[in-house]
């Protein structure tokens, strides 16, 4: 007889969690409206309403600005909000922690299926957050009106020393310039940059296939 042993699987299925949309937009098609070197921005438009999202690898944040319509953000099963003030909301699910990122003076409605004129403007950010504690919701909300608008990387050889150093740089612009907003966003380094750089990262990460990831 063979012995039989279970493998050792790291399964990382996708799972559906967040819808984000215009209510009624109904478009047939996405399109690329723009991208840098590793983020996208991609574009729906049925004629009436529209929305714009960009988002990049290790960027915790999914950026919106929409036209025509309400924003709306609909969760898979009915969420755990423990968090709901000022146009910000930190809800829970399946396990997994977001938060929703309002313009200042706006508000958000319903439970399963959110709601929100944006106070009238066109833009707010949705981003998967390491924690469910209101310090947390804080930090990244400080952070998630600094829209990502390009990425570049480059690179350079030291021949002396057989070493590549290599520069990855994210060009943001300010939505929301209320007070404690801050010109500045996040990303989520894989183990094989945040082991081979001089920056001083934050005490969030992540888990994923490739190992921790961790904020900078």
């Amino acid at each position: 007889l063979q012995p039989v042993f279970a493998a050792a699987d790291y399964l990382y299925p996708y799972q559906q969690q967040l819808t984000v949309g215009v209510e009624g937009l109904s478009a047939t098609r996405t399109l690329t409206d723009s991208y840098g070197d590793w983020t996208v921005t991609a574009s729906w438009n049925d004629g009436t309403r529209s929305m714009k999202s960009t988002f990049g690898h290790g960027i915790p944040f999914a950026f919106f600005t929409i036209t025509g319509g309400n924003a709306k953000v609909v969760c898979k099963e009915t969420p755990v909000i423990w968090s709901n003030q000022n146009g910000v909301v930190g809800l829970t699910v399946g396990g997994r922690h977001y938060g929703i990122f309002g313009p200042t003076g706006s508000s958000w409605s319903g439970t399963s299926t959110l709601l929100s004129t944006l106070n009238g403007k066109d833009y707010f950010s949705v981003a998967l957050l390491p924690d469910n504690t209101p310090a947390t919701l804080e930090f990244f909300r400080k952070r998630a009106y600094a829209f990502v608008t390009d990425s570049r990387v480059s690179w350079s050889y030291d021949s002396q020393n057989a070493k590549v150093n290599t520069v990855f740089s994210l060009v943001t612009t300010l939505k929301d310039s209320a007070a404690g907003n801050l010109n500045s966003t996040l990303t989520a380094l894989y183990r094989h940059q945040w082991i081979n750089t001089d920056a001083q990262l934050e005490s969030y990460s992540y888990v994923s296939v490739r190992g921790a990831m961790k904020i900078f």
